[in-house]
C-alpha cells in the first residue's frame, strides 16, 4: 500500500468510526475534491472522538490542543499524524482559514466542556454556530472562493445537531446528551442521566422528540436558489444528500415507539443511497 493509500485508509477509519453514513453521501464528490473531503471529514471525525471517548476533561481538552498545533504549524510532531498528511496533499490545509480551524478547536472544547443548556434557543444558536463551521471549512477545502453557506440555516442546523447526537449516542463518557436544554428537561420531569440509562422512558423519548421536530421544521428551500452551484455543485450535493438520509432517519425514529434514536444512526441501510439521491434528483431539478 502507496503511502498515500495508507493516509485515505486512515482517514476513512476515522470516518467510519463516528459517521459511517458519509460513505453513501460522498459518492456525490469526485476527483481531488472528493480526496480533500475526505481529508477535511477525517478532521472533524478526530475531534468528534475526543469528545465522545476520553472520559478525563483535562486530558480531552489537551488533545484538543495537540491538534490546534498541528493544524497551526506549532507542533513539530503534528506533521506526521496521517490526517495531518492528508490535509497537506494538494495544499488542502493551506486553503482552511486559521481563525475557522482554531474556531472548530473551541467549540469541540466546548463540547467537552459540556456546561448547561438553558433552552432550545440557546441549542438552536450552537448547532447553527457548529454547522456553519464545519461547512464552511468544507467549502474552504474545495474553493478559495468564499464560500456563502450563511443562507442554508436549517441544514446547518441539523448537520450541528446530527454532530451532538452522534457524540451522545456513543455512550461513553458522561458529557453525553450535555446539550439536553434544561426548560425541557424541567418540563418532562427527566435528567440528563436518564437518557444514556435508558431511552425508552417516556419523558427522554418526549424531549428528544419535540427536539428533533424543531430541527426538522427548518427548510432551505428559499436558500437554495442563492446558491452558486457552479463553483460548489459536488459539495452541496453532499450537503443536502446527507441532509436527506439524516432527516429521514431521525422523522422515522421521532414517528415510532421505543429507542429508535440511537439505532437509526447507525450503519447505511439501502435506502439511503436512494433517498440521497432523491435529494441531489430534486436539487438539480430546483437548480
Amino acid at each position: 500500500m502507496s503511502g498515500t493509500d495508507s493516509r485515505l485508509s486512515h482517514c476513512w477509519e476515522q470516518i467510519d468510526a463516528v459517521d459511517p453514513l458519509y460513505r453513501v453521501t460522498h459518492v456525490f464528490a469526485e476527483g481531488d475534491d472528493a480526496k480533500r473531503l475526505v481529508a477535511v471529514r477525517a478532521l472533524f471525525a478526530s475531534l468528534e472522538r475526543i469528545v465522545s471517548e476520553v472520559k478525563d476533561e483535562e486530558v480531552a481538552l489537551r488533545k484538543l490542543e495537540w491538534w490546534r498545533g498541528a493544524l497551526l504549524h506549532r507542533e513539530p510532531a503534528g506533521e506526521f499524524h496521517p490526517v495531518i498528511e492528508a490535509l497537506t496533499l494538494d495544499k488542502t490545509l493551506q486553503r482552511l482559514d486559521e481563525t475557522d480551524l482554531s474556531r472548530l478547536i473551541d467549540q469541540a472544547g466546548q463540547r467537552v466542556g459540556a456546561r448547561p443548556v438553558p433552552n432550545r434557543n440557546d441549542l438552536a444558536r450552537f448547532c447553527a454556530d457548529s454547522g456553519h463551521l464545519l461547512m464552511a471549512l468544507e467549502h474552504q477545502s474545495v474553493s478559495r472562493i468564499a464560500p456563502r453557506v450563511q443562507e442554508l440555516t436549517g441544514l446547518k442546523k441539523r448537520r450541528g445537531f446530527t454532530q451532538l447526537l452522534r457524540e451522545s449516542f456513543s455512550g461513553q463518557t458522561d458529557r453525553s446528551f450535555w446539550w439536553i436544554p434544561l426548560d425541557l428537561q424541567a418540563r418532562h420531569g427527566v435528567a440528563k442521566r436518564d437518557f444514556g440509562e435508558d431511552g425508552s422512558i417516556a419523558g427522554v423519548q418526549a424531549v428528544l422528540r419535540e427536539i428533533v421536530r424543531m430541527f426538522l421544521m427548518e427548510e432551505d428551500v428559499d436558500s437554495r436558489e442563492n446558491i452558486d452551484i457552479s463553483v460548489y455543485k459536488q459539495l452541496i450535493r453532499t450537503h443536502f444528500s446527507e441532509d436527506a438520509i439524516y432527516r429521514k432517519k431521525l422523522n422515522y425514529a421521532m414517528n415510532n415507539s421505543g429507542n429508535n434514536f440511537r439505532s437509526n444512526l447507525g450503519r447505511p441501510r439501502v435506502g439511503d443511497l436512494f433517498s440521497a439521491w432523491l435529494a441531489v434528483r430534486q436539487f438539480n431539478r430546483q437548480k
